[in-house]
């Protein structure tokens, strides 16, 4: 958004084809914009999936203030929920195969 125009939506899709491929810096920034609502529809549990897999793919904090911040705000059904997917998730292969 520095030289160009702001684009929360666009930067969402970016993320989320990043994230998908597992990394866990786009997994975090995923994560806040279904959080806030700005790029993607707010979804308290995807972005909870998200924070948790940035957790494990990068610096262990990249998630850690999302997940605090979530914990509080779901259900405990959705938190089984959101963990359930996050566990589930397996990054896309978008390269050759390794020999």
């Amino acid at each position: 958004g520095e030289s160009v125009t702001q684009d929360h939506k666009e930067a969402a899709r970016w993320f989320k084809l990043a994230a998908e491929q597992g990394i866990g810096a786009a997994a975090a920034a995923l994560a806040r914009e279904y959080a806030t609502g700005e790029g993607e529809p707010q979804d308290l549990v995807e972005a909870f999936k998200w924070a948790a897999i940035a957790t494990k793919q990068t610096d262990p904090n990249s998630g850690d203030a999302v997940l605090r911040d979530l914990e509080d705000k779901l259900t405990p059904d959705q938190l089984a929920d959101a963990r359930r997917r996050a566990q589930e998730f397996v990054p896309k292969r978008t390269g050759p195969a390794d020999p």
